[in-house]
Parts: C-alpha cells; structure tokens; sequence
C-alpha cells in the first residue's frame, strides 16, 4: 500500500502520495503542510529566492513573505523542502482551519 497523507481543501479531498516524495506530518501536536506542494495544490503561485531565504506566496489578491529564519513561523526544513504549521497559512490567508480527530486529516476552508 502506497504512503499518503491527506487533507481537505473546501469541502475536497487532496493527497500527497509517495510519487510526490512530499509528506504533511505532525510533530508535537502541529500539522505541517509542505509549503509549495500544498499551495500549488490550491491555485498558488509559489516563488524561492535562495539568495535572500525568501518565499514568496500570491494567492489570489494576497502575498505573503516567509523568510526562512530560525523560530519564523514555526517553518521546518526537511530534505531542503520547507514545511510551515496549517495554522499558520489559514491565518495568513484568512481561513478556516481544523483538524478531523477520527480521520487524521486537516480541514481548511475559504471564509
């Protein structure tokens, strides 16, 4: 059976599988989404700028700048692959964020 994580997106299921390498995890009570993969998955445009440490996130009317610093925004690196709290991004972005206990999988939703 293939790995795969999974989490849904206004009222739609998504995965990531074992092709896209690419996880969302848990650690320590916090759900981490896999910024690029997640944000493309949801019509995002996602830019790295490796000199400055930046990412850069428009998604509809909104950007947002993630600078890649020690203790900024709680953003993991994991196989030079950045991974940021769901919590986060819906605050960023103005959603509603949950998690669904009995099926393991977060829940977002445009307000």
């Amino acid at each position: 059976m293939a790995n795969q994580s999974e989490f849904q997106w206004n009222e739609k299921k998504h995965f990531f599988h074992d092709s896209e390498v690419i996880f969302s995890f848990m650690d320590k009570g916090i759900f981490y989404l896999p910024v690029r993969s997640f944000m493309e998955k949801v019509g995002a445009k996602v830019t790295w700028e490796p000199d400055t440490r930046h990412i850069m996130i428009r998604y509809k009317n909104t950007t947002k700048l993630i600078i890649l610093q020690p203790n900024q925004y709680a953003v993991q690196i994991r196989k030079d692959r950045s991974y940021i709290p769901l919590r986060h991004l819906a605050d960023f972005f103005g959603w509603e964020a949950g998690w669904n206990v009995i099926h393991q999988k977060a829940i977002l939703s445009e307000l």
